[in-house]
């Protein structure tokens, strides 16, 4: 199951985002990889637990009927912040700060191959 949340920001109503300074660019992101005690309240839990943290996407699976990994995407700058509630969360058996990574775009009229005609 992954769960896709879309950061919400101010703007003009058409679509676009109110341009801020501590915006971080939607390419840089952080992955968090989150071992836990699997129960029917687990994903309220960490909705609750994460719910001032922009959450770019999450990805639960569980292991067995006692087991469950959460992958959560984030920007780097809210990584520390959503580690440390997750941390003290009940269920929650450890966290790992899996990438911080910068996703590579290339630019109309690049060489490389186009990933929606391949």
């Amino acid at each position: 199951m992954t769960l896709n949340v879309p950061t919400l920001t101010a703007g003009s109503g058409d679509g676009t985002a109110a341009p801020t300074g501590a915006t971080p660019s939607p390419y840089d992101t952080a992955r968090l990889a989150v071992t836990l005690r699997h129960s029917p309240e687990i994903l309220a839990r960490i909705v609750s637990t994460l719910r001032s943290v922009p959450v770019l996407e999450m990805t639960y699976r569980t292991h067995g009927s006692a087991r469950a990994t959460a992958e959560i995407t984030l920007a780097p700058s809210d990584a520390p912040r959503a580690c440390r509630r997750l941390r003290r969360a009940v269920d929650v058996v450890a966290v790992d700060v899996l990438a911080a990574e910068v996703l590579a775009v290339s630019a109309p009229g690049d060489a490389g191959p186009d990933p929606i005609r391949s």
